[in-house]
């Protein structure tokens, strides 16, 4: 995990973590927003200036993850991925946020997603990569380049 600013790393952690849990996802965005925001004294959310590395891929079960994960298998257009069952992404999320109280509250297993996080082959772009797959994986409720902070 990349280390830097507390603020900022809740922040994406939140991101991440409510990116996949649909209508009630909203509810618990604005929540968390409330909560994790800054002081109006202090900087706002980091700047997302670099080109995205990886492409996120989230699921409704674990099962549609792993039917999505053989169906890549082989993929040329894939140099690497890696998987996250829903009670990994669970596990994950709780020691991201073992010191906000406030937000380990609103944390469940079902808020956060079964989820694949793929690099694309050098010849290609996380953006690129991703249009691609959204229309060819229809399993995948969600499917975005991961934009990383500066």
């Amino acid at each position: 995990m990349v280390k830097g600013n507390r603020l900022a790393l809740i922040i994406a952690a939140a991101a991440v973590v409510l990116a996949a849990v649909g209508v009630t996802g909203a509810v618990v965005l604005h929540r968390v927003y409330t909560i994790a925001k800054p002081p109006a004294q202090t900087s706002t959310a980091p700047t997302l200036c670099r080109q995205p590395a990886e492409v996120y891929l989230a699921f409704t079960t674990d099962a549609d993850m792993k039917k999505v994960v053989a169906q890549l298998a082989g993929d040329p257009r894939i140099a690497a991925l890696t998987t996250e069952t829903r009670a990994q992404a669970y596990a994950r999320a709780k020691e991201v946020f073992k010191d906000r109280p406030d937000l380990l509250k609103l944390l469940t297993p079902e808020s956060v997603s079964p989820a694949i996080h793929e690099r694309p082959a050098p010849n290609l772009t996380a953006p690129k990569l991703a249009d691609q797959l959204r229309s060819e994986l229809p399993l995948a409720k969600e499917v975005k380049p991961d934009q990383l902070p500066c």
